[in-house]
């Protein structure tokens, strides 16, 4: 593999305790593609997405796995990255 991708930042917003008894769903969307990064933000909710349990934005960056130095987004995940973009809009 030489090209990977790696966590650069997590923001996490704790909103209401899980119960053992919860049924939780996750929902992951992509927010924003760049040149090397890409923002997803995930949110843990009831099946019913009545109650929110947690938010989460993570910003990625395509990384060279032989110096872990940002690169460019391959045009095949690029296209994956963009297409779910314009659900999310």
């Amino acid at each position: 593999m030489e090209i990977g991708t790696v966590v650069a930042r997590i923001e996490l917003d704790y909103v209401k305790p899980i119960h053992l008894d919860d049924k939780v769903r996750a929902w992951v969307s992509c927010t924003r593609v760049g040149n090397s990064s890409f923002d997803l933000e995930q949110v843990l909710a009831s099946e019913d997405q009545s109650t929110i349990f947690a938010k989460c934005k993570t910003i990625m960056v395509s990384v060279s796995m032989k110096n872990m130095k940002p690169v460019p987004i391959p045009a095949k995940h690029r296209a994956i990255l963009e297409s779910d973009l314009h659900k999310s809009a």
